[in-house]
Parts: structure tokens; C-alpha cells; sequence
């Protein structure tokens, strides 16, 4: 961040209107946030034993994990960033330390518990070259008495800082306010927000997640100061992965690079059978994306059983990994033998299916990174007749167990939610109401057979930010009366997994996007979006992914190239990001020059 004062129109009105708000909020404006209680350890070996995440490739343990756990842990710290070692503080002194993204933990053995784990002052650190301005003066007693004053260092603090300062841990994890209230402009969506820094963190306040536990967060400065400081490479560098995960593990599937970037790894879905590689590649890094999507049909591949025709899918594979391009494997469309009714639906025995993924996982272990199990399973024409949780659950655990046996590493996705309203088993059923479902069958034992959720969000016509439950209705007055036409559909589905005690695993966006027809009898979805709010409201999508949704995993916009397969006025290449002569739409310009 740096410190600039708003001054945009209507977000200047809002930042008064905060203002007024943070520094006199009335009780019923309160939020409940997460509690800070320590978490269940994960890994079965108590709560100092090494915890992985794989989504930086450090671990986690010791002192420094107990007190990440009962401080609020993710939500409050965010991931590690470094293995844990030795590095100088601001008092001079060497100790051991671990980054995070919002903070580093310093080990103090001089110390009795629970003061031997302190964080780095680097709120003082950020603000060294600014005490002369206003805002960074002692200040006197407000005169409302819903503002706290901290005479130690002469700074008010209004009751929502005061309470996530309490909740969260308080003198110890955060230190005195060094600041009044100030506005700063935000390095990751470049929008202001209302910030008061203390010793050891920068609290910013959220307007666009009010209601949420996510209206107070911590700047990122764990992440800001490594980059600063040097730390040495050895600490930031992977640190290996578990040989085996088990399946009852929920810290996700560990041994790739499932994340890349400050929270959202991003990845774009391609078609490339029968299609120049090489080429794709190259549109992909030029965009910086570091994940692609291909989606295997299982009949193409398995004519009979037990024999494979792998085709062009091994040098689909082959040439992604050689370019250090991590891969989703998306597993679709059962064999006519293996149907009840010879349709491509879900197979009569999940067996069948397992056997083919023990097949393909063995033949590209160590280069595909993550399967997702089947497309859209809450809409029965993607399941052959109608729609069946518990048949669902099966085919999930057959698949996954037949994985994990092949290779440990590799992530499995529930296959993607489309968003629907719709409840009827022979046509569809609400992605909630299904999600639901899933976690009730058999005491919730779907719980064990993924790492990660899939879903299926799209925009319509309808701004990244907006969602029908909440009033804030799309601008245009069709596909816009349900929360499923929103992009932030996926928020009530990660709601569901909280519900299910299931909201440590991340949500994977494997489809997502919003498309331009920009004719009055084009697709009425998105005949009102021109090419340049497309491009607008996806990176508005990706940078608002960043800043709220800590649990959001691997994003795969939709699409790279399907303008180049299909005429221009289907919909699938409204959705492209390049014409069809592959010069780039101004999608593919603002993709490109969004910060990675």
C-alpha cells in the first residue's frame, strides 16, 4: 500500500460514511467473526506436529503453530512463506522466525509462554519515514465514547478495531496503535480503503465485505517485508511434501505447486487436441497464467475395457510439463460399456471409473497435478438420467481412493457445481441444495475423498461485485432475480462447507467468466456486456478473489481458444480470449498486465 487520500466521487462519500461508521458503529452493526479457538490438528500427530500447505510448501509446527491456531490462524495470519530460521530483528537480536503473508513470529526462548512467540514490530517498520505526517501525531482523547484511547502511544481506535483487536490476541499478537485512521490506496485492487497501523499490523477495513467476517483484514506486510529484506532463499524455497496422505488428511493433497501468487492461482481452460501446443503455451505465459484445464473424455480413451487408446492426450501432458505449466485433468463421459443404458452418464459401477484413473494417474503421475471428477454432476444430462447424490459419493470415493494409491500427491477436485435454481432429480437440482446433500449421505464420509471443491460460477450480465440475496441487483433486469446467475455464487456454496465443518478445504473456480455478445439478438446473457467490461469485470473478479476469499484456491477462466475451434457466434467462443486469428481481445491485454 501506499498513502494516498481518496478522491474518486462517490467512493470518497463511502469513505466518509465509513468513517463516521468505525469511529461510532452502534452494537447492532457488530459482526460475529470467527472464533479464535485452536483448530482440530489435521494430521493426527497433535498440535505442535508438522502441518503442511501445499499451497506455499512449508510447514507449520512447534510453538509457532500453536499460536497460529489459537490467534485465529489462516484468517488472521495467512499462509507460511518460509520454513522456519534463523534471521536479525528490529531489536538487533537474531531469534527464530517464520513469515506469513499478514505477519512474522519471532521465537523468544527468554521468555516464559505464552510471550516466547512474538511478531515482528513491522508496523512500526512501515511507518519509519512518515511519523511526520498528521495522521501519525499523538492525538487526544476523542470525545466519542464508543472510540478507545490508548494513552501509550495518544491514538483512538473505533469498536470495530477494538474488537478484532481483542478477539484476535489483542497487545501481544498486535501491539499499541501508532496511527489515527488514514485512507491508503490498496497495490492489489488499486482501491482505497480506511487503515490504522500498530506495532506489529497494518488493520484494513473492508466496505466491500461488510456483514462478513472478512470486514477487518490484516495487510499483507508478512509478504511486503520478505520481499524487502532478502530473505535468503533456502527459507523460501519449498520444503518437500508428505509421502502419504490418508483419507481422513484434510490439509489437501500436497506435493505440486497447487497455489502460485499472493492467494488465487490462475489458470485459463484450452482445447488442445488437435491444436498447436506450443502456441497455447506461449499465449499462456505470456499472460503469466501458471495452471491450464483439459478436459478428458473417458469413452474417447477406453473403447473397451481395460484398453486404452491414449492418443494425443500424451503429448497434451508431456508438452504442459516440459513448460512448467501445472495441470487439471477434468474426467468426463463414461464408455457406452459401462452404462446402464449406453449413454456417456455416470458408470452403473464406480469400479469402472476407478480403474481407468489408477490407468491415467500411473501413466501421468508426476505431471498432472490435480483430477477433477466429473463436470456438473447436479444436472442430469451430465449424469446419463437424473440426479443422485449418493451415487455421487461413490463414484467420488472410487475415484479419489484409486488415485491417492497411484500417486499421494495429486489433488482431487469435487467435480464443479453448476449454479442452478432449479429442483427436479430428472433435470437439475440447486447447487446448495446438492452440495448438501452430498455431505448428508452416509454421515458426511464425502468429507474424506477430495481436496478441493469445484465450482462453476458466471457472471451473466451481471458485475463481479453484485449479488441478487444481498440487494444489489446487476444493472440489466434479466438473468438477474437468483443468486445462481452471480459470480458470487461460490460464497454460498463455501458457506455450505463451513456448515459441514469442511471450510479448510479451498474452493477451485474450474469454469468461470463472463462472455460478450454485444448485438440486440445475440445471447441474452450477455448481450449487453461490450469486449472491454468483460475485460473489466474479470480482472475486477480476480482482484476481489485476492482480497476477500482466503480459502480460494486454482481459477480457470473460461476460455483460451475455443474462437479458433467454433464460428464466432457460438457461445463457447464469446467466452475466448483471443480472436480467431489469435490476436488478442482486450481480455488477454488486461489479463496480461494485471500484477501475478
Amino acid at each position: 500500500m501506499k498513502g494516498v487520500w481518496a478522491g474518486r466521487g462517490p467512493k470518497l462519500v463511502t469513505i466518509l460514511v465509513l468513517i463516521v461508521l468505525l469511529g461510532g458503529m452502534t452494537p447492532s452493526l457488530a459482526w460475529n467473526a470467527p472464533a479464535a479457538a485452536a483448530a482440530p490438528d489435521p494430521t493426527g500427530g497433535g498440535p505442535t506436529a508438522p502441518r503442511y500447505f501445499p499451497q506455499t510448501g512449508h510447514y507449520l509446527s512447534g510453538r509457532f503453530r500453536q499460536f497460529w491456531e489459537s490467534r485465529g490462524g489462516l484468517f488472521v495470519f495467512g499462509y507460511p512463506l518460509t520454513s522456519q530460521f534463523m534471521f536479525p530483528s528490529t531489536d538487533g537480536n537474531t531469534y527464530q522466525v517464520q513469515y506469513f503473508e499478514r505477519a512474522v513470529f519471532e521465537y523468544h526462548p527468554e521468555n516464559q509462554p505464552p510471550y516466547d512467540v512474538l511478531l515482528t514490530q513491522m508496523g512500526r517498520e512501515a511507518i519509519a519515514g512518515r511519523l511526520a505526517d498528521p495522521a501519525f501525531q499523538p492525538a487526544q482523547p476523542s470525545n466519542d465514547p464508543a472510540q478507545t484511547f490508548f494513552a501509550a502511544t495518544g491514538h483512538n481506535v473505533g469498536p470495530t478495531f477494538t474488537r478484532w483487536w481483542n478477539q484476535y490476541g489483542g497487545l501481544q499478537s498486535f501491539g499499541f496503535p501508532l496511527s489515527e485512521l488514514l485512507t491508503e490506496t490498496s497495490q492489489i485492487d488499486g482501491q482505497p480503503y480506511l487503515v490504522q497501523y500498530f506495532e506489529r499490523a497494518r488493520f484494513e477495513y473492508h466496505p466491500e465485505n461488510a456483514g462478513t467476517p472478512y470486514e477487518v483484514l490484516l495487510g499483507q506486510l508478512g509478504r511486503e517485508r520478505m520481499n524487502r529484506v532478502n530473505v535468503p532463499a533456502t527459507a523460501r524455497g519449498p520444503e518437500g511434501s508428505p509421502s502419504l496422505l490418508t483419507a481422513t488428511d484434510r490439509t489437501t493433497a500436497a506435493g505440486y505447486p497447487i497455489l502460485k501468487g499472493p492467494l488465487v492461482g490462475l489458470g485459463i481452460q484450452a482445447q488442445y487436441y488437435g491444436q498447436p501446443h506450443q502456441k497455447l503455451i506461449g499465449l499462456i505465459q505470456d499472460i503469466g497464467f501458471t495452471w491450464t484445464k483439459q478436459q478428458v473424455v473417458w469413452k474417447d480413451i477406453e473403447t473397451s475395457k481395460g484398453q486404452y487408446a491414449w492418443g494425443d492426450l500424451d503429448s497434451i501432458v508431456n508438452d504442459l510439463a516440459a513448460a512448467h505449466i501445472n495441470i487439471l485433468l477434468t474426467v468426463v463421459k463414461s464408455p457406452a460399456w459401462a452404462t446402464a443404458t449406453g449413454d456417456d452418464g455416470t458408470p452403473r459401477n464406480p469400479q469402472d471409473l476407478a480403474d481407468f484413473m489408477s490407468a491415467i494417474s500411473a501413466r501421468y503421475k508426476g505431471k498432472v497435478a490435480a483430477y477433477e471428477i466429473w463436470n456438473e454432476e447436479n444436472l442430469a444430462a451430465e449424469t446419463g438420467d437424473r440426479v443422485d447424490p449418493g451415487a455421487y459419493v461413490q463414484l467420488l470415493k472410487a475415484a479419489y481412493t484409486a488415485v491417492k494409491s497411484v500417486d499421494p500427491n495429486c489433488a482431487i477436485v469435487l467435480g464443479a457445481l453448476a449454479p442452478t435454481g432449479v429442483n427436479d432429480p430428472h433435470v437439475a437440482v440447486d447447487d446448495t441444495v446438492y452440495l448438501q446433500q452430498l455431505y448428508a449421505y452416509n454421515n458426511g464420509e464425502v468429507r474424506d475423498y477430495f481436496d478441493a471443491l469445484g465450482s462453476h460460477p458466471y457472471g451473466m450480465s451481471n458485475p463481479p461485485e453484485t449479488l441478487w440475496s444481498e440487494g444489489k441487483p446487476g444493472p440489466v433486469p434479466k438473468y438477474y432475480d437468483h443468486d445462481s446467475f452471480y459470480f458470487r455464487r461460490f460464497e454460498e456454496q463455501h458457506a455450505v462447507m463451513q456448515q459441514n465443518g469442511d471450510g479448510d478445504k479451498q474452493v477451485w473456480l474450474t469454469e468461470w467468466g463472463w462472455g460478450s455478445d454485444f448485438r440486440p439478438d445475440g445471447y441474452q446473457e450477455f448481450n449487453t456486456v461490450t469486449e472491454d467490461m468483460r475485460a473489466d469485470y474479470e480482472v475486477r473478479a480476480i482482484q476481489m478473489m485476492r482480497q476477500r476469499y482466503p480459502w480460494m484456491g486454482v481459477t480457470f477462466l473460461w476460455n483460451l481458444n475455443w474462437s479458433v475451434l467454433d464460428p464466432w457466434y457460438t457461445g463457447p467462443a464469446h467466452y475466448s480470449i483471443i480472436n480467431a486469428d489469435y490476436s488478442p481481445r482486450p481480455v488477454y491485454n488486461a489479463l496480461k498486465a494485471l500484477p501475478k
